[in-house]
């Protein structure tokens, strides 16, 4: 069993030793260089292409965005997109109202004539029986201008009744110092 043991050890250890042998077909035909200069990425190409790319982008991006934006940046895109005329511009005031509409000669009191005087002359019939003044959003002035447009038209001897028709948010009852307790338009109607 010793002797037949030794001889199996033996050709195992042949047999491993001739597994690892193989045979090499491989010849060195030239020595490898390492490169002088990566042959991709061209960082300068690519820097070129993204800021073409980028600059075309971003001037049709501002191109789409101008065709499609409606709005309303200076008082003269009112009569160009929406083809009615201008009857003025009232500048933002701070203080209070009644003050600068008492000054002949503020900015705020001249704008609101001059929206008047528009208004008159926009007919050949003068002021139109009714008037009624609207905007897109709240807080715009929608109640303060139909305010000092009844208080210049009353100044000037004409007949005024001034509804205020907000019934979300009435807010001519302070400039009219009406007392809480009085019925408004929701109540009569």
């Amino acid at each position: 069993n010793r002797q037949l043991y030794e001889s199996l050890l033996q050709r195992f250890k042949e047999l491993s030793a001739a597994a690892g042998i193989t045979s090499n077909t491989i010849s060195l035909v030239d020595v490898a260089e390492a490169p002088r200069k990566p042959a991709t990425p061209n960082p300068a190409l690519n820097m070129a292409f993204a800021l073409g790319a980028g600059l075309i982008l971003a001037l049709l991006y501002a191109y789409v965005r101008e065709l499609i934006d409606d709005t309303v940046r200076d008082p003269r895109d009112i009569e160009s997109r929406l083809q009615v005329p201008l009857l003025g511009v009232i500048p933002e005031f701070s203080g209070k109202l009644r003050d600068a509409l008492d000054a002949p000669h503020s900015d705020v009191s001249e704008a609101y004539h001059a929206v008047r005087s528009a208004i008159e002359l926009a007919s050949t019939e003068g002021i139109p029986s009714s008037l009624l003044v609207t905007s897109s959003g709240e807080s715009e002035g929608k109640s303060t201008t139909s305010y000092v447009l009844a208080w210049d038209l009353a100044r000037l001897g004409r007949h005024v009744l001034l509804v205020d028709a907000d019934l979300r948010r009435p807010s001519l009852d302070r400039y009219l110092d009406v007392p809480p307790d009085v019925p408004g338009l929701s109540s009569v109607l």
